[in-house]
């Protein structure tokens, strides 16, 4: 077997780096690169995250059967599979790689994983943490880089070559990944404080104020009841873990049935179910309406788990209207948002309002309710503040 070329390696993938790219794909490509010639039975790399839910990936290839992607939440090091990890012993103590020799008995023994690796035929495990900042030491917990992990099958273990390639190649893959796990982290960040829609306008570069779209949606506009008795009776701390359980059963089910919440205003809830989501307009209003049903039903749910505990219960008032709206970006030229203007998103504030004058948990404009056929309550036409036009609402009870 002639040397290994780790030129070639390297240069392909900063090659590969510069292109579009996915990470899963490029690893793929990488490991049956390198795979043959070191009898690889295992390889994986793990990075943090910046994602609301998720702290760290990992990918794992295996030559048998590929790739395994996964992801763990926040806490995750509290659990046994971490606990019990060769990894979890390398952050409690400092160390930048660890060495084990499986084919012979060793304190490695206490690793349930190195143990299921040793039982697969493998003689080997190496892992090394490549450091993403000026860390003197990349294996601390504090550190933003990569971790990796080796695993071969040959009746040798490890060879000197071997080493000589993974610490040529791992500053250059380590880029490659370190450029897509920030390109992932831009995206995490921007759906989860613009939404999905707005997040994917953004990142495509439509970040020039005043650049607006028209488009044809059922708008939402919640609000939430007694939420100043609760904020006045609550601790700021208990307050703000209301407000998110309560936004988890509004605006939970909106994203849950394809909608795009644009803002949280307060305790209120601003929301768009764009027509170009959905087969027809009356596809929206359907989704809007499923959403409104199962918000409900979340918080109903809820209050039963509140009231026994001596808990004040929740409600919303809910206006629902459709109609074209102005979609995109306005604010200062340094402080932008994504949102939405024009008569329709006034007009559904207006109409959430009317539920406390109506005692209704939902009021809908005449546009909304011929989009969906249901037994509407006809309220007439009262006065929208703002609004200088007939104006019909209707009701039914969610």
């Amino acid at each position: 077997m002639g040397k290994f070329d780790t030129q070639a390696l390297k240069d392909w993938i900063l090659s590969e780096g510069l292109k579009e790219f996915s990470l899963e794909t490029l690893f793929v490509a990488f490991c049956n690169r390198i795979a043959n010639e070191f009898e690889l039975h295992r390889i994986s790399i793990g990075m943090p995250t910046l994602h609301p839910l998720v702290e760290a990936k990992t990918l794992r290839w295996y030559q048998q059967t590929g790739l395994e992607s996964f992801e763990s939440e926040h806490g995750y090091v509290e659990g046994d599979d971490w606990r019990l990890s060769p990894i979890s012993y390398m952050f409690n103590h400092s160390l930048e790689e660890l060495r084990y020799r499986l084919d012979k008995p060793g304190d490695w023994q206490r690793f349930p994983i190195l143990n299921e690796l040793a039982d697969a035929g493998c003689t080997e495990y190496y892992a090394k943490a490549v450091s993403f900042n000026d860390s003197q030491n990349a294996s601390l917990e504090d550190t933003d880089g990569m971790l990796t992990t080796w695993t071969t099958q040959h009746e040798d273990g490890f060879s000197n070559e071997f080493f000589g390639v993974i610490s040529q190649i791992l500053p250059a893959f380590g880029l490659v990944s370190k450029l897509a796990d920030r390109e992932s982290a831009l995206v995490n960040i921007l759906e989860a404080y613009f939404g999905h829609d707005a997040g994917y306008r953004v990142a495509s570069g439509q970040i020039e104020r005043g650049e607006l779209v028209s488009i044809d949606a059922v708008i939402w506009y919640s609000d939430m009841r007694d939420s100043t008795y609760l904020a006045d009776t609550l601790s700021s701390q208990e307050f703000l873990d209301t407000l998110n359980i309560y936004f988890e059963c509004t605006a939970g089910s909106i994203l849950e049935n394809n909608g795009e919440v644009l803002r949280f205003i307060g305790d209120a809830v601003l929301a768009i179910f764009p027509v170009e989501n959905f087969t027809t307009s009356n596809q929206a209003a359907k989704s809007a309406w499923q959403a409104a049903t199962i918000a409900r039903k979340k918080i109903d749910q809820l209050n039963l788990k509140r009231k026994p505990d001596g808990l004040h219960t929740l409600d919303f008032g809910l206006g629902l209207h459709a109609g074209v709206l102005n979609y995109g970006n306005i604010g200062t030229p340094t402080r932008l948002e994504f949102s939405v203007i024009g008569p329709v998103a006034n007009e559904v504030a207006r109409l959430e309002s009317l539920t406390k004058d109506f005692n209704k948990s939902v009021i809908v404009s005449e546009s909304f309710s011929k989009l969906l056929p249901l037994e509407w309550e006809n309220l007439g036409s009262p006065q929208l503040k703002g609004v200088n036009k007939d104006f019909r609402v209707y009701s039914i009870t969610l």
